[in-house]
């Protein structure tokens, strides 16, 4: 895994003694990703560590709809917006590679999964595609990702007419 550092030093002021902030935070907590390395009647000086440089294993699933025309040939891209960063899949490129076979048509489940920097908690989930070809309509039902931080089901339940959508997360579909 990458790891990233920044070392912080706080220089404590007459009004705010080590006993106030040891009575908050303890030495080692490490809450919000901060460990308190050194300690003295000066300073306190702290590590953060900077999650956004880990890489995790997202397993994507998308159902298409089972209705009349509901399956695409256009190109699909994927963004979760995560509490640490947020990540298009695959880098960028249209996901489609990732799928084997005719991908996302009617009433297909669609499956794969991609190495990638951790996102963190996912709070929201947008889902785009060219609409390259005449009639490239398509009927998402839902997106289901997993990460080691939990699963999250994404409800769309809506075509994708134009060119992109984007969910907002709810706790209840973790």
């Amino acid at each position: 895994m990458d790891w990233s550092y920044t070392i912080i030093t706080i220089r404590l002021m007459k009004f705010l003694s080590i006993k106030d902030i040891s009575g908050t935070i303890n030495d080692g907590d490490i809450r919000s990703g901060c460990k308190w390395v050194q300690r003295t009647n000066s300073d306190l000086n702290i590590v953060k560590k900077h999650w956004g440089n880990d890489k995790v294993t997202y397993n994507v699933t998308l159902k298409t709809g089972n209705v009349s025309g509901a399956g695409t040939d256009s190109n699909i891209w994927i963004k979760i917006y995560g509490s640490l960063q947020t990540v298009t899949l695959h880098d960028g490129k249209a996901i489609n590679s990732l799928v084997s076979g005719n991908a996302f048509e009617r009433n297909d489940t669609d499956r794969f999964s991609w190495y990638g920097l951790d996102p963190g908690n996912i709070y929201q989930v947008g889902v785009w595609f060219d609409d390259a070809y005449a009639g490239s309509d398509w009927y998402l039902d839902y997106l289901d990702v997993s990460t080691p931080r939990g699963n999250w089901r994404v409800q769309f339940y809506r075509w994708f007419e134009n060119s992109y959508s984007e969910v907002k997360m709810d706790s209840a579909w973790q």
